[in-house]
Parts: C-alpha cells; structure tokens; sequence
C-alpha cells in the first residue's frame, strides 16, 4: 500500500540574494533603460541561472516595480534614521534635504528610472505605484512639517500643500540637472534651494 507522499514547503526566499538581485537590477535600468534589459542580463550579472530569478521575481515587470520599491525604502529608511532624533519642522525638513546630499547616488538612481519614458514604461503600472509613493512620502513630510512650522509661528501663513510640491519639484530639478550634465552638483544645489526655501518660508 502507498503512503501518501507529504508535499514539501517552499522554503523562504533568501533575503540577503533578494538584496543581490534588486541592486544588480537597479544597476542595469539606470546604465541602459527598461526595455533593453532582459531577464538573462541581470542573472548574468549576479552570475546566477535566469531560473533564480523567476523563484523571487513573477517577470521583469515585477523585478523591475520591486526595485523602484527597493529603492526608496533605502532613501525612506536614511530619513527616518535622521528624523527620529526630533519633531522640530525646520530640522525635519533639513533631514529630507540632507538625505539628497548623503545619498547623491541613490537619489540620482531612482530619478533617472523615473525619467524613463519608454513605451514600456508607460504601461508599467505597479512601477508607477512605487513611484507615487515616493512623491507621496516627499511631499507628505514637507507638507506635515509646514503646517507644524505655521502653528508654531516659526513659517509664514502659507500653502503647505503649494509649498512641498515646489519644494518636490525643484529637488527632482536639482537631480535631473546633475543627471543630464553628468556632473556631481547635487550638493550645491540642495544648499542653494535650502538658502531661498527658508528665506521664504521663516518668520
């Protein structure tokens, strides 16, 4: 008589190749763009069969929204570590222009795959997600932290929904600029916007 034969669970995903796999992705989409990177690509780049990476990942569509995601949890993640230190709106605020200049290549990363405007890209929903998360993020702490600064009386009474939208804006300025004259400008940049944003913004 056959015993029946128990099915094996699928064992948890290393997180640590995981990691390995969202950064060589990364990688690939900002040398070349989305389009031109295939699955084989980036396994070659890990030195790994393509069949590992069909084990973590659906396809490259969902590699691909995973390492946008990747990405800004790290820059997320650097804020979070400054910002614990107080709930002052200035320092608060300071912390996220802080992070650009800490974290030039990330942040210049994650803008040059959002400037990717390939017909691939365009049908790209869960990428696009990720990326409207981190808008969201951006400006949902400008815009807390203004509102803290205008109660307080240390802001002047202005939109802090106008304001973190102009402040979104002229950072991802500052990023696509460094981008497109390849240059390492990025920190100039944020303490020349840090100067005229409070020299707005401050009582």
């Amino acid at each position: 008589m056959r015993t029946a034969s128990k099915k094996t669970k699928p064992q948890p995903l290393d997180k640590d190749r995981e990691k390995q796999f969202l950064q060589a992705a990364l990688d690939l989409f900002v040398r070349r763009n989305f389009a031109s990177v295939t699955i084989k690509d980036i396994a070659l780049e890990c030195k790994v069969n393509s069949a590992l990476l069909y084990y973590y990942f659906q396809n490259k569509e969902d590699l691909y929204a995973k390492a946008i995601e990747y990405a800004i949890s790290e820059l997320i993640a650097a804020y979070e570590g400054l910002a614990k230190r107080h709930d002052d709106p200035v320092h608060l605020i300071n912390d996220w222009l802080d992070v650009h200049k800490r974290m030039p290549s990330s942040i210049r990363r994650l803008i040059k795959l959002m400037m990717d405007d390939s017909e691939d890209m365009k049908s790209m929903k869960d990428g696009k997600k990720n990326i409207q998360k981190f808008y969201s993020f951006e400006r949902n702490l400008i815009s807390k932290a203004v509102q803290t600064g205008i109660s307080q009386k240390v802001f002047k009474p202005v939109n802090p929904n106008e304001i973190a939208l102009f402040a979104s804006l002229h950072l991802d300025g500052i990023i696509a600029h460094s981008i497109i004259e390849d240059s390492a400008s990025i920190a100039k940049g944020v303490e020349n916007f840090r100067t005229v944003f409070w020299s707005y913004l401050l009582v």
